[in-house]
Formats: C-alpha cells, structure tokens, sequence
C-alpha cells in the first residue's frame, strides 16, 4: 500500500497560521504541524510513531519540537498495555467512525514528557455542530485526564476536522491550498519538511 499523504490547513484565532500534514502508510504515521502562534512565534512539530497495525500497540515515538531543540524518543514494550501517542488520534478516530464503535478508553502518551495519562476517545452521531458548514456523521471528543483534548469530525471513516481547543484544522486537497494564506516562513519551513 503507497503512502497516503493528507494535508490540512492550521488557523489560529480563525486566520491562516499554518498547516498539519500526515503521511499514513502501513505500520507508519509520520505528522508535520507548523504555523505561526497568536503572539507570532513559529511553533514546528513532527512526530513519527510505528506500530504493527493497531497503533495502541504502537513500538517506537519520536518527536520533536524544532524550535526549542526538543527531540525525544519512546519505545513501547510489547507487554505493556496499550495506549495511544497523542499524535495518533486520526488513526483511533477514524477507527471508532469506521467501526461506529462509541467509546474506546486507552491510556494516552504525551510524546513531549512521557507522561501518560487516562484517555477517552467518545464518538457521537446527534448533535453533532459541523464545523465551516462541513457535511459530517459523526465527531469524536478525546479526553485527557478529566479535560477536552480535542474535538474531530468525520464523514464515513474520514476525518475531515479538527478543534485542538484553542486552534482549528480541517482537511483540503492539496498542500497549496492547506498553505493559501499562510504567512511565507512557515509556508517554506512546512514545504521543506515535507519533501
């Protein structure tokens, strides 16, 4: 199976910022988030997490954080229990849409510490408040601890959304148009690190 590469654009306080790009493939999620914060600063994240089909198996997480020199790895043993890197939610997401499945509690690693807390991911089909006028049939809400992670809207077993509370992704067809608008450093320093 060819690597799947999709792109979405980034807003923050509801401007163009930046872009979140993930390359799914088999065994392999790798993700590319920069944008520009409120007060200006470039924020760029990648992370790369391996897993044998079912990512709460996940093996090995790498991320980084390329603007304060962060960059750390996890490895998961295969006798501890499951639980899902932060990065990872598309693939839980998608799976709950995809198997209308309405709760799955796993544990959830912060890739940044370690830490690892309890994690809900909660699948609804009412009342569901698209997002930019988006057709949707489902939204998954991710609880960390006792707090809204973030709010993800699908269609089908396809994410197309995301509230990361406090900024707003959404799925588009190419990386043009993720970056239409998007201020020109953070534009090539996605560009580049997405070759």
């Amino acid at each position: 199976m060819p690597v799947e590469i999709r792109y979405d654009r980034f807003l923050v306080a509801g401007a163009p910022a930046g872009a979140l790009v993930r390359h799914l493939e088999p065994g392999r999620l790798r993700t590319v988030l920069a944008y520009a914060s409120a007060d200006g600063a470039v924020v760029h994240h990648t992370s790369e997490i391996d897993h044998p089909g079912d990512v709460r198996h996940w093996t090995r997480s790498r991320y980084t954080e390329t603007e304060k020199g962060l960059d750390v790895e996890h490895r998961h043993p295969g006798s501890a229990a499951p639980s899902v890197p932060t990065y990872a939610d598309v693939l839980v997401v998608e799976r709950l849409a995809r198997l209308r499945e309405d709760r799955l509690d796993v544990p959830v690693l912060h890739e940044r510490d370690g830490d690892v807390e309890a994690g809900a991911f909660v699948r609804h089909a009412r009342d569901l408040a698209a997002p930019r006028g988006l057709q949707v049939d489902s939204r998954v809400d991710v609880l960390t601890g006792v707090a809204l992670h973030a709010r993800h809207w699908c269609l089908g077993p396809t994410l197309l959304a995301s509230d990361w509370m406090g900024a707003f992704s959404f799925r588009v067809r190419t990386l043009d148009l993720a970056l239409r608008g998007v201020p020109d450093g953070v534009a090539a320093l996605v560009r580049d690190a997405v070759r």
